[in-house]
C-alpha cells in the first residue's frame, strides 16, 4: 500500500452517499421534539428561524470535513481497523452469524478476536461497505453518521433537563453540542488515531445521560433510553461504557436520591440491568473467557500505564494529538468559579448535578497525572486503559454538559439577540479550537486508496501474515508466538506423516473437510490455533481434538481411508448469553411499545 500523503484530492463521496448524509443531517438539527424553541430567535409567526436549527450541522461538517473531502484518513491504526473490518465481513459470509473467529489472521491460523474486541463499529462499517461496494466508504460514512448522532444526542440530552423550555434552553443545548463535537480529543479519535471503537462509544454515551435526565418526567422512557445507551456503549467500547455507567449511576443518585424519588431510582436500576442484559452476549464471554487468551499483553511494555502519565501542561492546548485544546480548561475554570454564585440560576437538583460534574471532571484530570498512580494500581480494571489520557473522552462529555449548564444558568433572562451572539461566539471559538487538530489529518492519495481496495482482502490478509491489534493479546494462551511466522501462509497440515494422502474437500471459514488415506495410524496436525470449541469427527464418529506442541489442532487417525470433518463452534457461554440477550431484547421491545403506543398508556380514574 502506498504511503499516505497530505495533499488535497478529489472526493470519493458519491451523490447517493451525500443523500444519506443529508437525511441524517435533517434528523440532527430537528431538536424541536425535545426543546420548545418558540422563543428562540422567532420570526413573525413566532417560530424559531430555520437556520438556527442548522447550526449543529455546521459543527458536524467542520468535524467531518476531512472525511467528506478526502475519505477515510490515514490515522495511526487505520490498517488494523480495516483488517478487522475485512475479517468481520468474511466471518459473517462464511456462516458466523455473530462473528467470533477471524479465520485469516496469523497466516490463516485464526484468532478468537471477535469474542473480546467490541464489535459495534466493525459491524456497522461492514454493513456500509457491503451496501456501497467499497471497503473504505463503509467506515467513512459510519463515522460521519456517528458524528451526526452525537450532536443530535447531546442536544436531546440537554433538552431533557428539568426547567421551562425556551430560547435559553435551546441555546444551551446547541452550545453543549458545539463543545462536544468539536472537542480536539474527539477529533483525534476520529481523524488522527483511527480509534473508531472508542469514538463510537463517545458518540453514544450521551444517550446514557439522556436516559438519566428523562427519568424525572417519564421514568419508563428514561429507563429504556438508559438501557439502550448502556447496551450500545458496551458493544462499542466496553471500557468507556464502564465509566459511562459509573457516571450515570452517580448522576442518578445526585439528581433523585435527595428528593427520595423512589420511582426514578427503581427505573434507573431497571434500565442499567436491562442494558447489561442486552449486551450480555458480548461482555459476559469477553470477561469469562479471558483466561483462554493473553490479556497480560494489554498492560505490558508501552501499554503499561506507569509509563504513560502526562505533565499537566500537556493536557491542554494543542501540543499533542490527545491534548484537549483551550476551550475545555476555560469552561472548567469558569464552572468552578461560578459553582457557588447566585448568578447561576439553576434549580436545586441541577445545582447538585452541576457540582457533581465539576468534581468528576477534575477527578478525570487528576487521574491523568502521576499523582494518581496509587489509584491506578488499586483499581482492578483501570490499568486496561493503558494510557491515562484516554480519560479525555469522558472528560469531554462532562465539559460539554457543564458548558450547557453555564449557558442555561447565566443566560436565562437574556434577549434573543444576545443569545444569538453568545451561541455564534461559542461556535466560532470551538471551530478555531478545532483547527490545529484538523491540520494533523493525513489523507491517502487516490492511487493509495485504490491499492487498499484491491489488496486488502481475506486472501491478502492471510498471505500478508496480518494481525489486527498492536500485540498478540487475542491469540490463544497456548499458542507459540513465533510458529505462524515461520510456516508458509495457507499451510493446512503441519509435518504431515509420510505415506499420508490428503484431499481437501472443503476449507471455508471454521469448517474443514478432508479425505485421508493413511498407510498407518498417525497424528494429524492442522495449522489452526487450538481453541476449546473445535470439534472433529472421523467417518461420522466423534474424534478427540487436543492442542499440539505449537498450540495447533492435533488429532489421531487410524490406518486406511477416512473422511475427517473439523469445525469450530461458538463457546457455550456465548451461545447461552445470545439467548439471554435475545429475551432481554423482547422485554425491551415490549416495554418500548408500552411506552410509545397510546393504548398502552395508563388511564387515570375520574
Amino acid at each position: 500500500v502506498p504511503s499516505p500523503t497530505t495533499h488535497l484530492r478529489t472526493t470519493r463521496t458519491g451523490l447517493y452517499e451525500i443523500a444519506v448524509i443529508s437525511f441524517g443531517a435533517y434528523r440532527i438539527v430537528d431538536v424541536s421534539n425535545e426543546v420548545d424553541t418558540s422563543e428562540a430567535c422567532p420570526d413573525r409567526n413566532g417560530h424559531e428561524s430555520g437556520w438556527m436549527r442548522l447550526l449543529p450541522l455546521v459543527a458536524v461538517v467542520v468535524a467531518t470535513g476531512p472525511l467528506l473531502l478526502w475519505g477515510l484518513p490515514a490515522g495511526h491504526d487505520w490498517g488494523w481497523e480495516l483488517v478487522r473490518l475485512v475479517e468481520y465481513k468474511e466471518a459473517f459470509a462464511t456462516g458466523q452469524v455473530l462473528p467470533f473467529w477471524a479465520v485469516d489472521l496469523y497466516s490463516g491460523w485464526g484468532s478468537p478476536i471477535f469474542l473480546f474486541y467490541a464489535p459495534l463499529f466493525t459491524a456497522l462499517a461492514s454493513v456500509g461497505s457491503a451496501l456501497f461496494g467499497s471497503l473504505l466508504t463503509g467506515p467513512t460514512l459510519t463515522l460521519i453518521a456517528l458524528t451526526m448522532i452525537s450532536a443530535f444526542l447531546v442536544t436531546r440530552m440537554m433538552g431533557a433537563l428539568p426547567g421551562k423550555n425556551g430560547a435559553h434552553k435551546s441555546t444551551a443545548a446547541r452550545i453543549a453540542a458545539y463543545v462536544y463535537v468539536l472537542q480536539p480529543y474527539l477529533l483525534a479519535d476520529l481523524l488522527v488515531r483511527s480509534a473508531n471503537a472508542e469514538y463510537t462509544a463517545l458518540c453514544l454515551i450521551p444517550l446514557v445521560f439522556y436516559g438519566v435526565f428523562r427519568l424525572r418526567d417519564r421514568p419508563r422512557l428514561g429507563a429504556l433510553t438508559l438501557a439502550a445507551g448502556l447496551g450500545l456503549s458496551i458493544l462499542a467500547h466496553n471500557l468507556t461504557a464502564l465509566i459511562a455507567m459509573g457516571l450515570a449511576l452517580l448522576s442518578t443518585a445526585v439528581l433523585y436520591l435527595p428528593d427520595r424519588s423512589k420511582r426514578q431510582l427503581i427505573a434507573a436500576g431497571g434500565g442499567v440491568g436491562l442494558g447489561l442484559l442486552l449486551a450480555a452476549w458480548f461482555w459476559v464471554p469477553a470477561v469469562s473467557l479471558t483466561h483462554l487468551v493473553r490479556p497480560g499483553l494489554l498492560v505490558e511494555g508501552r501499554y503499561d500505564f506507569h509509563e504513560n502519565f502526562l505533565d499537566f501542561a500537556k493536557l491542554w492546548g494543542h501540543g499533542e494529538y490527545f491534548s484537549a485544546g483551550w476551550v475545555s480548561p476555560l469552561i472548567l475554570l469558569l464552572a468552578l468559579a461560578l459553582a457557588g454564585s447566585s448568578r447561576l440560576q439553576l434549580s436545586d437538583s441541577i445545582r447538585r448535578l452541576y457540582g457533581c460534574l465539576i468534581v468528576c471532571a477534575f477527578g478525570a484530570v487528576l487521574l491523568q497525572l502521576a499523582v494518581s498512580r496509587p489509584v491506578w494500581e488499586l483499581a482492578p480494571l483501570l490499568p486496561l486503559f493503558q494510557f491515562p489520557w484516554r480519560l479525555m473522552g469522558p472528560l469531554a462529555l462532562l465539559t460539554a454538559i457543564l458548558a450547557g449548564l453555564l449557558a442555561l444558568g447565566l443566560a436565562g433572562g437574556w434577549r434573543r439577540r444576545s443569545l444569538l451572539l453568545l451561541e455564534l461566539l461559542v461556535l466560532v471559538v470551538c471551530i478555531a479550537n478545532a483547527m490545529p487538530q484538523l491540520a494533523r489529518v493525513r489523507s491517502f492519495s487516490p492511487e493509495g486508496m485504490a491499492s487498499i481496495e484491491q489488496s486488502l482482502t481475506a486472501t491478502g490478509i492471510r498471505q500478508g501474515r496480518q494481525s489486527a491489534t498492536g500485540v498478540d493479546e487475542y491469540l490463544p494462551a497456548q499458542a507459540d508466538l513465533t510458529a505462524w511466522k515461520e510456516i508458509p501462509p495457507g499451510t493446512l497440515l503441519l509435518d504431515p506423516p509420510s505415506g499420508l494422502g490428503v484431499v481437501a474437500v472443503e476449507e471455508e471459514g471454521t469448517r474443514i473437510r478432508l479425505d485421508l488415506n493413511s498407510q498407518e495410524a498417525a497424528k494429524v496436525r492442522l495449522a489452526r490455533w487450538y481453541f476449546p470449541r473445535w470439534r472433529a469427527s472421523l467417518n461420522g464418529e466423534s474424534l478427540v481434538v487436543e492442542p499440539g506442541p505449537l498450540g495447533e489442532i492435533s488429532m489421531a487417525i487410524p490406518k486406511g481411508r477416512s473422511q475427517l470433518e473439523v469445525h469450530l463452534d461458538p463457546p457455550l457461554v456465548r451461545r447461552t448469553f445470545v439467548w439471554i440477550s435475545g429475551l432481554a431484547m423482547v422485554v425491551f421491545l415490549l416495554a418500548s411499545a408500552a411506552s410509545f403506543l397510546p393504548w398502552f398508556e395508563p388511564h387515570s380514574s375520574s
